[in-house]
């Protein structure tokens, strides 16, 4: 049996625990001059975020997808959209977004790969199909439930 006191304990040092992040969170400064100049700046952004999943841990698929929202238009115009997906660790995504950063700064290091775009092609018309597929199996199966009355 669960003693009062060590409810009261724990429920003080949980409140405790809110109080300290809360006032952590709300300390932090940030000018607002540099807002402006990295609202605009997705690759800075993207990097932003990685460093706040270093220091509050996340899902590597969360990562993936909040990086991609981001820098959709970088990683697409790199052709950079498939090794960021591929991505297992948080290092492999800011990997990607160096190569994206290297890129910006110096254009003729990147060579466009008319493979690759052939590649990202053929899995996006492998992609739609599987979908249609799905539709179809889905339309079938609400055709059998109208017939059995379901």
């Amino acid at each position: 049996e669960v003693e009062r006191s060590d409810l009261d304990h724990n429920r003080k040092k949980s409140t405790e625990q809110t109080e300290s992040s809360v006032a952590t969170y709300y300390s932090t400064k940030v000018k607002l001059s540099q807002l402006y100049k990295n609202a605009n700046n997705k690759l800075a952004l993207a990097k932003e975020y990685l460093s706040l999943v270093r220091r509050y841990p996340m899902k590597i698929r969360s990562v993936v997808f909040h990086t991609r929202r981001m820098c959709k238009e970088l990683l697409e115009k790199y052709q950079l959209m498939e090794e960021c997906i591929a991505s297992r660790t948080t290092d492999e995504v800011e990997v990607v977004l160096n190569k994206c950063e290297c890129y910006i700064r110096s254009p003729e290091t990147f060579k466009y790969d008319l493979e690759k775009e052939a590649r990202e092609k053929e899995a996006l018309k492998r992609k739609r199909e599987e979908e249609g597929k799905r539709k179809a199996f889905e339309a079938r199966m609400v055709r059998k439930a109208k017939r059995e009355g379901l």
